[in-house]
């Protein structure tokens, strides 16, 4: 039962080192050298140049096929309680990363190129995921949107601090980092069989507390760009060689027993754009989270909003018609006119839907692996270039944030069930399975209580008919005797 018994590493049998969940062996896990279903071995050297370019074409894509006004002097405006001091310099933070060329509009001008890095077809998988699913990998976050396009945070001024710690033949990269809450679940591990990504951002989840290659035993081997977003000092990321990563869920659970929580303020995860168009957007957050008074009821309400009421469609991209006003944002006609757009006009939607009620949060992008690339007998899941994903992230306080998925069709990770859940989750998939069935289980029950009913008639016809059988043997046995023929040659 999947989630529910543990298996072996993938070969049908069942192995006492097995893990619960989706079927991981031990030996996969902790990158042992027996690793059965493991195409990628530890022992594989680097290589230098990679045969598939999936994320630096997703890289690329976010200057390609854009769209910008003639007018590109565009700013950011404070939220209410933000000082105006704050302006220039976050105005030119943004102008900074906009020179960059980390930007990804959008926008796309009409009779353009679909995102085709994003929306072809399944071609060759570039990397491969062992472990429970569905999960979002972070490649890279956005805290700035000027009205069109979602402009890349800048590296993280407080690197995390991380140790390199030996363990299970592994070198674990682990972060040193007191966390605001305690709401996080236990430890999970997942690998991460790397076929071809051209880039060298380790695919991570947000919560990751270590990552180890086998070999990488140098600290300086590994840098922080954006937060909690790990490179190696290196091209890209070496094919044919696991990843194991470690990381934890935030249950939330628990977050209605909170004292203080999406309270946190983070400047740059405010800043709106600097249009009369954020009145609209604002009318429609308080109308989404009327009757809600603290923010930590308000993100959900508009995390759901979305789901029910828009369309996710890749293919309904917006497009400049010729007539795009300095003024106006982009997003605005998913959220008032269309109502159905793309995994990105999600994210973007929810993250300026949040900032206008003063939440902190932010643009992610990075891969979805999807359940529904789980292959069974390879026991893992398979991640495609048509599985480069948007969400979005909310700030709950200090260092903490938390995933949030707006676009239908896609889910989170939950925690991983409990001993006593699990017990309850087969109870509810056995009272299931009966109700589908109760027409045939009823039919049964009649007929066995009917026979334990009348079980003394039933038992003496039976007995009578077993001694009539049984005489009638004898007799033919004699009459053959006598006479010489076969009566019963079958049972002879």
């Amino acid at each position: 039962m999947q989630g529910f018994l543990p298996t072996s590493g993938g070969d049908g049998g069942s192995d006492s080192y097995a893990m619960g969940g989706i079927g991981n062996g031990d030996a996969l896990v902790l990158g042992k050298e027996n690793v059965q279903t493991f195409a990628p071995i530890d022992d594989a050297p680097f290589r230098e140049k990679m045969t598939s370019q999936a994320y630096s074409m997703h890289s690329a894509n976010l200057t390609a096929n854009s769209f910008k006004p003639k007018n590109t002097d565009r700013s950011v405006a404070p939220a209410p309680e933000q000082s105006k001091s704050m302006i220039p310099e976050l105005n030119e933070e943004m102008r900074t990363m906009q020179e960059s060329g980390r930007e990804f509009s959008t926008l796309r001008r009409e009779g353009m190129e679909k995102r085709n890095d994003i929306e072809s077809t399944k071609s060759k998988a570039i990397f491969h995921v062992v472990g429970r699913v569905p999960l979002h990998l972070r490649m890279e976050t956005y805290d700035y949107y000027d009205g069109i396009s979602l402009i890349s945070a800048s590296e993280s001024k407080e690197p995390l601090q991380c140790d390199l710690v030996e363990e299970d033949e592994l070198h674990w990269l682990e972060p040193h980092e007191q966390t605001a809450y305690d709401f996080f679940s236990p430890e999970e591990t997942h690998v991460l069989k790397i076929v071809g990504v051209d880039a060298n951002v380790i695919p991570t989840p947000l919560h990751w507390t270590g990552s180890a290659i086998k070999d990488v035993n140098v600290r300086n081997f590994y840098r922080e760009g954006q937060y909690r977003v790990i490179h190696l000092d290196r091209d890209s990321l070496p094919d044919l060689v696991p990843i194991h990563i470690r990381s934890r869920v935030l249950d939330e659970r628990y977050f209605d027993g909170a004292q203080v929580l999406y309270s946190g303020f983070i400047p740059r995860s405010n800043t709106l754009p600097d249009s009369p168009e954020m009145e609209r957007i604002k009318k429609l957050a308080i109308r989404i989270t009327a009757g809600c008074t603290r923010n930590r009821e308000k993100v959900n309400p508009i995390v759901n909003y979305l789901r029910e009421h828009y369309q996710h469609d890749n293919e309904h991209q917006s497009t400049d018609s010729g007539e795009f006003d300095k003024t106006e944002l982009s997003i605005s006609r998913f959220l008032f006119d269309t109502k159905s757009g793309t995994d990105y006009e999600f994210a973007t939607a929810t993250m300026l839907l949040l900032r206008s009620l003063n939440i902190s949060s932010r643009v992610v992008s990075g891969f979805y692996v999807d359940p529904d690339n789980y292959d069974r007998k390879k026991d893992h899941t398979s991640v495609y270039t048509n599985n480069i994903h948007f969400w979005c992230e909310v700030h709950l306080g200090g260092n903490v944030w938390n995933t949030l998925e707006p676009t239908p069709g896609y889910e989170k990770l939950a925690p991983p069930l409990s001993f006593f859940e699990r017990i309850q989750y087969a109870c509810v998939l056995l009272i299931d399975w009966l109700s589908q069935h109760l027409l045939a289980l009823s039919v049964f029950t009649v007929c066995v209580g009917s026979v334990f009913w009348k079980r003394r008639p039933v038992m003496a016809f039976l007995w009578y008919w077993d001694l009539e059988v049984f005489l009638f043997l004898v007799a033919g046995r004699d009459f053959e005797t006598r006479t010489g023929t076969d009566l019963y040659p079958s049972i002879n």
